[in-house]
């Protein structure tokens, strides 16, 4: 059974990622169609953001590597939210789930800097 149960999840896992794939193709090609150049910025979950090295869930994982094989700029914040305090200090009450202005401003002046840089 536990065979079986992993093997789903290795299916359901594949026919994830190339939906992605094909998501982000479309998101990419129609922001090329008006001029613009498509990023994304992966946003780390609390236990994320603790954790020593930048290892990310499963979906992030995902997620990056479908944005960089369409040649799409990925953004990693967690190493500027790491070093903007406590992890806990970035969420609402100190728990898991949307950040708090704080989480978010980190993000937007990375956000400000690439743009920047381009």
């Amino acid at each position: 059974k536990d065979r079986h149960t992993s093997m789903q999840a290795r299916a359901i896992n594949k026919r994830n990622q190339q939906q992605l794939a094909e998501i982000i193709k479309v998101a990419r090609a129609e922001v090329e169609e008006w001029g613009g150049r498509l990023s994304s910025v992966l946003l780390p979950e609390l236990n994320e953001i603790r954790a020593a090295a930048g290892i990310y869930g499963n979906e992030l994982t995902q997620i990056k590597a479908a944005a960089k094989s369409n040649q799409i700029r990925v953004l990693e914040p967690v190493k500027a939210l790491r070093t903007s305090g406590p992890a806990e200090d970035l969420f609402p009450l100190g728990i898991h789930g949307h950040y708090n202005a704080k989480g978010y401003r980190v993000i937007a002046e990375l956000i400000a800097e690439d743009l920047q840089g381009r």
